[in-house]
């Protein structure tokens, strides 16, 4: 959490020491979407935040560590006299730079590869990585946006995920149940 808010902090204070006035900042649809005690159909939008201790007890320190940064974000942005306007894109998919698999493709290629032999009843919010750039272009053109921005293209049941997969993959044995 540490190096999270630290870095946080460190680079909203070099943005204002710069001169930048106006800061887009890239937080994760898990500072949003982590509440137990929420019912399972309400309608997510940017008010909605992650329960913290539900996070730490789970043990999922990303939503965690993208709570406090956002926080962090929010209170330095504030101390500092910066424009603060938030991006929060859910599991993001498309092209990688890299030659590594990123999160949002290994989620995806255990349901093909086998490695993932079952799938949960849920849904997952996915956003292809070019619309998560534009939106942060469009926040950051936009003189009057500020505060949080959900950046979802799709919601998807698992089970239509699965499916999908074994339509495009058909030589693989894709997950089944």
């Amino acid at each position: 959490m540490v190096v999270a808010v630290e870095g946080t902090k460190n680079v909203i204070n070099a943005a204002a020491d710069a001169g930048v006035q106006r800061v887009v900042f890239t937080s994760s649809y898990g500072a949003v979407h982590m509440d137990p005690n929420r019912s399972s159909d309400a309608v997510l939008d940017e008010s909605c935040w992650s329960d913290y201790e539900f996070c730490e007890q789970t043990g999922n320190l990303y939503c965690c560590s993208k709570i406090m940064a956002e926080i962090t974000a929010k209170e330095e942005a504030a101390k500092r006299g910066l424009e603060l306007a938030v991006v929060l894109p859910s599991m993001t998919i498309g092209p990688a730079l890299q030659q590594k698999l990123n999160l949002g493709i290994s989620h995806i290629i255990r349901y093909v590869t086998g490695a993932k032999k079952t799938y949960r009843n849920a849904i997952t919010a996915y956003v292809d990585v070019r619309e998560v750039a534009r939106a942060h272009v469009l926040v950051y053109e936009c003189p009057d946006a500020r505060g949080r921005y959900l950046c979802i293209g799709a919601v998807v049941h698992r089970a239509d995920l699965v499916q999908l997969l074994g339509d495009l993959f058909p030589e693989y044995q894709i997950t089944a149940k």
